[in-house]
């Protein structure tokens, strides 16, 4: 009967970490459904967060907006009456502008977000949406 046995010194430890990727690799086939239902968990905590800012902004600038025409509004009359020069008007028109040109990309960062979060709870990307 002849056995044969040989052994090999482990000076830098690579049989150790060898040995211990293994077995993190066997825990991860066992806890692999629950460590991705926290990944997908936390990711969409994530996901609502810019979603609820996104729509605070998006309503604050509306709000803004409508201020922002009235007093354009304004403007316009006291111009018209010879309280306000052109200048005026044309400053007031730039903030109506400006503050209108800031509305779309508040929507699509809005927008991205419900994706994301849709594709994450396994649902087509619009599905989410209201509109």
């Amino acid at each position: 009967m002849a056995f044969d046995a040989s052994w090999e010194i482990d000076v830098f430890g690579g049989t150790r970490r060898a040995i211990q990727a293994a077995n993190a690799e066997n825990q991860l086939g066992i806890r692999g459904p629950a460590l991705s239902a926290r990944i997908v968990a936390g990711r969409g905590g994530q996901c609502l967060r810019p979603v609820a800012v996104q729509s605070e902004a998006m309503g604050n600038r509306s709000r803004e907006s409508e201020t922002q025409h009235k007093t354009l509004a304004i403007v316009e009359a006291k111009f018209k009456a010879g309280f306000a020069t052109d200048l005026d008007v044309e400053q007031q028109s730039a903030q109506v502008a400006l503050t209108a040109a800031t509305i779309p990309a508040l929507e699509s960062s809005e927008r991205t977000a419900m994706h994301t979060l849709a594709f994450l709870i396994g649902q087509q990307p619009g599905a989410l949406h209201p509109n």
